[in-house]
């Protein structure tokens, strides 16, 4: 079985930021530190234990802030960070430095490349909000593609897993920042970028749209790809201007002849339906399924077909995996699959999920949400030094780690209109549970690649 991930916060975490301090101060009482950082850890969860060792690294560092802030500094040219080691450092900024804004931040902009920042700046921008976004906007500058990513993360309206801001729910101020880096060099700054347009489009879907609008127009090596991972919830939804946006027909289309394999599925098993659909209109088609219960319903990708005009068919064969999830309660009962076809419900069929797993149809290979949210650590090839991702935006937040893939987080919130980025920094619901030793992380499941956010295989065939 997996580790659980709050117990990546351990003996070898608590040395490595230990060994990076005494190296950058002599003094640094390092056996005291590590015995208070130490103690009790074992009772407390993820988020519990990062703020047990920040508050044993401010006791161990006795003096103004500016001063352990440098330390702080230091210590990561000193030794290997990584996320586990480096997060308590992150922490201990949010919460010691915010009457000294310059050298929090330049602390954060050390510290992002092993531990993301993500969290840890929000305080900032709550507290020092033109000031704090200042220096943010000069980060879309930066050689370093981990701080241009933290200056759209950290901005992020709907950041899972951290606290709301109240002025960045609201329309406009952060499109400046955006606008710099929407057709950044790299991938996982884009991720990013399209991740923050989608928080934006939850809340004030016309900017958003308009936002996106104005990318294509202005024209960009990215923007198509930018564009369709912005507007996922808003094609989940059924949002007529972002169907129409990607040259689709809203509401056109028929499905016919949904059949299923089997009327009951076990918990553990998968449902596999067939599809016919036909096109009401020459342009994309997207196709979407969901599963509803009573008081859920949940919808994922099924795939894309461009019809050369009304009338062509094909036909479309899935499986759903109902494997458990830490995440997520499936209770046994009757359950009803409708078909989506370019934003309208054009077929429904009645199943039943049962108890008993059946361990023939399971697939050992599909990650879960938890482990599509926080995936496994490692490096990013290019430079070293771990890349992070944040927290299922989208689905079941992840915490922001470094994890080894230049390709963020996001799908799983494509598969669920109740999206758990209302797990709050502050909160005792985070999922820490969650396992660590997913393969890849959410954004690195990328959008329409048929891993549904519930980690059901993709299995569909586009047949003529």
């Amino acid at each position: 079985m997996a580790q659980p991930l709050k117990e990546m916060i351990n003996v070898d975490s608590v040395s490595v930021l230990a060994d990076g301090l005494a190296a950058a101060w002599a003094p640094f009482p390092r056996a005291r530190f590590v015995a208070q950082a130490l103690a009790g850890l074992d009772g407390l969860e993820l988020k519990a234990r990062v703020a047990h060792v920040a508050a044993a690294l401010h006791d161990a560092l006795p003096m103004p802030y500016p001063q352990a802030a440098g330390l702080v500094r230091e210590c990561a040219s000193r030794v290997t960070l990584d996320m586990w080691s480096g997060w308590p450092a992150t922490e201990h900024t949010a919460t010691r430095g915010l009457d000294h804004l310059a050298d929090a931040m330049d602390t954060l902009a050390v510290l992002t490349p092993y531990a993301t920042g993500e969290f840890a700046v929000r305080p900032y921008l709550e507290r020092h909000r033109d000031d704090a976004f200042k220096i943010m906007y000069g980060w879309t500058e930066s050689p370093d593609e981990h701080l241009r990513r933290l200056a759209s993360e950290g901005s992020r309206p709907r950041l899972p897993w951290a606290g709301r801001v109240g002025w960045l729910m609201t329309p406009g101020p952060t499109l400046p920042l955006l606008d710099r880096l929407r057709d950044d060099p790299s991938e996982y700054v884009r991720r990013s970028v399209a991740n923050h347009v989608n928080d934006l489009a939850k809340d004030h879907p016309a900017t958003a749209l308009d936002l996106l609008a104005r990318w294509r127009s202005d024209g960009g090596s990215h923007v198509e790809k930018v564009l369709r991972h912005a507007i996922r919830g808003l094609l989940r939804a059924g949002h007529p201007e972002a169907l129409a946006l990607l040259g689709a027909t809203p509401g056109s289309g028929t499905a016919d002849a949904l059949t299923l394999e089997s009327e009951t599925v076990a918990v553990g098993g998968k449902l596999t339906f067939t599809v016919t659909v036909t096109a009401g209109a020459a342009g994309p088609v997207l196709l979407k399924y969901a599963v509803r219960r009573a008081g859920s319903r949940r919808v994922f990708h099924l795939g894309q077909r461009d019809a050369v005009g009304s009338g062509e068919t094909f036909t479309v064969r899935k499986s759903h995996s109902f494997r458990p999830v830490t995440t997520r309660d499936e209770p046994p009962g009757a359950r009803e699959l409708d078909v989506i076809v370019n934003g309208r419900v054009a077929a429904t069929i009645p199943f039943t999920l049962v108890l008993g797993r059946d361990d023939d149809q399971s697939d050992s290979g599909v990650r879960t949400d938890s482990q599509l949210a926080t995936g496994t650590q490692g490096t990013s090839a290019h430079d070293g030094r771990a890349r992070h991702t944040t927290p299922v935006d989208d689905g079941v937040a992840g915490i922001g780690t470094h994890l080894g893939t230049s390709q963020s987080y996001d799908r799983t919130d494509a598969g669920d209109d109740k999206t758990r980025d209302a797990a709050r920094a502050g909160d005792n619901k985070t999922p820490d549970t969650a396992r660590a030793g997913g393969g890849r992380t959410r954004d690195g499941a990328r959008a329409g690649d048929g891993k549904t956010p519930d980690g059901a295989r993709a299995e569909e065939g586009l047949l003529r």
